[in-house]
């Protein structure tokens, strides 16, 4: 156990090498409960963070530092803020890759605010965009937005984040039963999402207040407790060549909802057999009309209304088109 973060290492302005090991059952009342690292590097390869606990970070905190996790496994660890098992603030680079053969396992952690997996705040000095590949990510809960990962801002420095090649499956969150964004950018390419949930808002797999692009992806059996089963967006939203098979909303848009002035973009996209408690069985769209062609749409519910599309809000209508229920715009909840 440790007060100050980093129970089994603690590292400033230097360089964390790991390989072949097990990191378990570590305590911080600080942050990063195995591993805390400032201003420096992290680099771990075929290592296991395992039950670990602390405040953000269950297994890992690392504040403007490279952070490279190779065949990196992150398997119930918890934090009473954010992160359950990695935490990062302004990373100067991060990467987490999984082999080709096995993915990164990324599963049952906890957090009781954002990211109950991964969370990730601000933007490097050089604005590069970070990187997720290779990873399953399976029944992480997050008490906030993004059941496995959120990205979000701070200091007013909005991070670009680049997922690949990845499952997100079982995910629990608030809002973005998977994946949830404030004010940021990501992209998600070649990934499956099935049985995610939202909890209290809008998105199953991903709930976005930023912008979020989706090609070669499978949406399938997520729920949202609100809008858009599989994708709440408020913001820019671009789908291309992805399906979206059976996800239900108890709100508008089974498959997907949009809000905001910027139309979406949807592309070779098959939705079949969604289904919407109030409209748009497939999409639900309040804002500027846009271009429903690159969409097939079939068997959703309610089937009179597969693409439906709001210019105007009614009179005494709220439309509520902001997918984040907490009123503070603040990442940190305290």
């Amino acid at each position: 156990t440790d007060d100050a973060g980093g129970a089994a290492i603690s590292a400033r302005d230097a360089r964390v090498i790991l390989g072949d090991t097990d990191l378990r059952n570590n305590r911080s009342d600080g942050d990063g409960g195995a591993v805390f690292v400032s201003g420096g590097v992290l680099q771990t390869s075929r290592v296991i963070f395992e039950q670990n606990n602390a405040s953000s970070g269950g297994a890992v905190a690392a504040i403007a530092s490279e952070v490279q996790l190779t065949r990196t496994d992150l398997v119930e660890n918890g934090a009473s803020r954010h992160g359950g098992a990695i935490f990062v603030a302004f990373p100067e680079r991060l990467t987490l890759n999984g082999a080709f053969s096995t993915p990164a396992r990324i599963e049952s952690n906890s957090a009781i605010g954002r990211g109950g997996a991964i969370y990730i705040e601000g933007e490097s000095n050089t604005g590069q965009q970070y990187f997720i590949g290779r990873a399953a990510f399976t029944s992480n809960i997050a008490g906030n937005e993004g059941g496995a990962v959120f990205v979000g801002p701070a200091a007013d420095a909005a991070p670009a984040v680049r997922i690949a090649s990845s499952a997100f499956d079982d995910n629990i969150g608030l809002v973005g039963g998977a994946i949830g964004i404030d004010f940021a950018t990501v992209e998600v390419s070649d990934s499956t999402f099935a049985g995610n949930r939202s909890v209290g808002g809008a998105g199953g797999a991903i709930g976005s207040g930023g912008s979020v692009t989706v090609m070669g992806s499978a949406f399938d059996q997520n729920l949202a407790d609100g809008n858009g089963g599989a994708i709440g967006a408020n913001g820019p939203l671009e789908i291309d060549d992805s399906t979206f098979t059976g996800n239900e909303s108890t709100g508008l848009g089974g498959a997907v909802s949009s809000t905001g002035p910027i139309p979406p973009t949807m592309t070779a996209t098959t939705m079949t057999a969604n289904r919407a408690d109030v409209a748009g069985g497939a999409v639900h769209r309040f804002g500027a009309s846009f271009d429903t062609s690159g969409v097939t749409a079939s068997a959703n519910d309610p089937a009179d209304d597969q693409l439906s599309i709001v210019e105007e809000v009614p009179d005494g209508s709220d439309p509520d088109p902001d997918p984040d229920p907490d009123p503070d715009p603040d990442p940190d909840p305290d």
